[in-house]
């Protein structure tokens, strides 16, 4: 469902927010940008690419997103975000060995929701990322391993030019 609402919030600017109650939908509404509100729980089965150019506000509109994929290996991401994205307003949980977030190469992230992982990391910011958490719980389940926020990658073991802001939450 689409529907005309004049706002500007973060950075995104436009008439039009889109709804969405379904992993298909909130596929298509990711890809083409803007402000999109969940209009009930969600889950997603396959990671969504954010591109570069791309500016995004995901109102979870105190519903769930729910990231839950048994057929890829540990390290997945229910988005990998290149360009922009805001997450405010709910519950996200990333079931097993999967991660809610990762920014990559200047991708930014606002976060001002609740989030979790069972089996992971939360959030990894990583290749030039930038992710200002503004409020919410963020839990990974994962002991001892687990981590809420992960930065740099300590797989090449390089450091990389990512910035961490954190203005409210809880850990």
């Amino acid at each position: 469902k689409v529907y005309t609402a004049s706002l500007t919030y973060s950075g995104v600017t436009g008439t039009l927010v889109t709804e969405v109650d379904s992993e298909e939908e909130l596929k298509a509404a990711v890809a083409a940008g803007g402000y999109v509100k969940l209009a009930g729980d969600v889950t997603l089965t396959e990671s969504i690419n954010i591109a570069e150019d791309n500016r995004v506000v995901l109102d979870l509109n105190e519903h769930t997103l729910t990231f839950e994929n048994n057929t890829v290996s540990a390290g997945a991401y229910a988005f990998r975000n290149y360009g922009y994205m805001e997450i405010i307003n709910g519950t996200f949980n990333a079931q097993g060995n999967y991660f809610a977030l990762c920014l990559y190469d200047e991708g930014e992230a606002v976060v001002n929701a609740n989030m979790k992982s069972t089996n992971s990391n939360v959030i990894k910011v990583d290749n030039g990322g930038k992710l200002t958490v503004n409020g919410g719980k963020y839990v990974s389940e994962a002991n001892p391993t687990g981590q809420a926020v992960r930065v740099g990658n300590w797989q090449t073991g390089k450091a990389s030019a990512w910035k961490l802001y954190i203005n409210g939450g809880e850990f």
